[in-house]
């Protein structure tokens, strides 16, 4: 059994609870009314960025290198992508919103990174009140067909024709992809042979709210991500004693699943979709990956190829790309957004900005060791496949599961060993020794 040593004894007790208990609050806030109520692009981690700022100000140096490397990355681009042609009201706004991700960015990556442990009481307090929720949400559907906030209103898509569950968050999406870094969180203990009711129960309510939500990224991001998961362990002979029986019980479910699909399920809307997918004949799927590409590189075209064409800048310069790529009629309002974090990327900062990201992404999946921890490899692997068919550079969500997966914390032995509740409880009530292990 795996012990993970971690020094407590500079926490006071007191400023330890403090602190947990504004993080759950924040996390709730996060997690179920992040856009709740708000205009659209308007996130409650936008609004409390005062605060995080005001917290990570109790380590100056960090928060002073954070604004200084931000600085100077903004000077350098703002001066590429002015020479270009930019509107300077759209550029400054958006890369406001940049700089309240990067904000938020470090909070999460500071907070876990002293406090990590408290992961499963968050969760805990999470998975309670979404039971709630979707018991209120499958209620009301009930009586209200149509134009109930809980459901995206998407009814030939979803499993029950009553549209897909989204809770109070702004679409099906967004809610599947918040569930992910639990799925995978609990997905360990199962991993691991170390699972009880609690866990178990858990781990169920979020497969069954994934399902409401109906949402093809998600789940099949989940189902190829614990692919890769396992064929990496055996590549590189890793979790070996965990791994094969785990391997051979999710092909066993896989192929349960494709004797469903092409038998009794073969008719079903759902199915349909899937070989839709598949075929790749999906619009939605397509609009977000391939599509998203095609439309960067267009845009990219009108003023640099290299640098991108700034914050804020899809939606003025490609109005008429859009357009005429989906041949919008002159009555309808132009949506102009690259659902995908790779194309926005390639749009917004070009080649250059392109190349950066999948650069700092290796980097710091070597700095951090990444495949030191089974549930960081979970993550990262997902997001990696995630970024090619959803989100963008705004995306707070996505953003969250990156930095879990690169903060150094959540090795397998937390997941293998029983002891790590009753240690970190006492640390919770502030019975702080030297060290706490878990």
């Amino acid at each position: 059994m795996g012990i993970f040593n971690i020094s407590l004894k500079h926490l006071d007790p007191a400023k330890y609870q403090k602190v947990n208990n504004g993080f759950i609050c924040i996390a709730l806030i996060y997690f179920f009314f992040n856009s709740f109520l708000l205009p659209n692009g308007l996130l409650f981690t936008i609004l409390l960025s005062p605060i995080f700022i005001l917290w990570l100000s109790i380590q100056p140096r960090v928060l002073f290198k954070i604004i200084t490397i931000f600085s100077i990355v903004f000077i350098i681009l703002f001066i590429c992508h002015y020479s270009n042609g930019i509107k300077i009201f759209e550029y400054f706004k958006s890369t406001t919103l940049y700089f309240t991700c990067v904000i938020f960015i470090a909070v999460v990556h500071k907070y876990f990174s002293k406090y990590w442990h408290t992961f499963d009481q968050i969760a805990n307090l999470i998975i309670k009140w979404n039971i709630i929720f979707v018991i209120i949400a499958l209620l009301t559907s009930i009586f209200w067909k149509k134009g109930n906030i809980f459901w995206y209103d998407n009814e030939t898509a979803s499993l029950l024709g009553i549209g897909r569950l989204k809770l109070f968050t702004s679409e099906a999406s967004v809610y599947s992809l918040l569930l992910v870094p639990l799925f995978f969180y609990y997905f360990q203990y199962f991993y691991f042979k170390n699972f009880n009711a609690i866990r178990f129960k858990s781990l169920i309510i979020i497969g069954i709210s994934l399902v409401l939500s109906t949402s093809y990224g998600a789940i099949g991001g989940i189902i190829s991500s614990l692919s890769l998961f396992f064929l990496l362990n055996l590549i590189f002979f890793k979790r070996t004693e965990y791994n094969l029986k785990f391997l051979i019980l999710f092909a066993s479910l896989i192929a349960i699943a494709i004797v469903l699909i092409l038998g009794p399920l073969s008719d079903s809307l759902i199915v349909t979709r899937v070989f839709n997918i598949l075929g790749g004949e999906d619009s939605s799927v397509n609009g977000r990956s391939i599509e998203a590409i095609s439309l960067a590189e267009r845009v990219i075209k009108l003023k640099s190829e290299i640098f991108g064409v700034g914050p804020g800048q899809i939606k003025i310069v490609g109005v008429q790309i859009f357009s005429d790529f989906y041949d919008y009629s002159s009555n309808n309002d132009t949506t102009v957004r690259i659902p995908s974090a790779v194309g926005d990327t390639f749009a917004v900062f070009g080649y250059l900005g392109l190349i950066t990201r999948f650069l700092l992404e290796i980097y710091l999946f070597i700095k951090t060791k990444v495949f030191s921890s089974s549930y960081r490899l979970c993550l990262f692997i997902f997001m990696f496949i995630f970024q090619f068919a959803g989100g963008d550079t705004a995306d707070v969500v996505s953003y969250f599961i990156w930095t879990l997966s690169f903060t150094p914390v959540f090795p397998d032995s937390y997941f293998k060993s029983s002891r790590n509740h009753i240690r970190i409880n006492d640390a919770e009530k502030g019975n702080f020794n030297n060290n706490c292990y878990i």
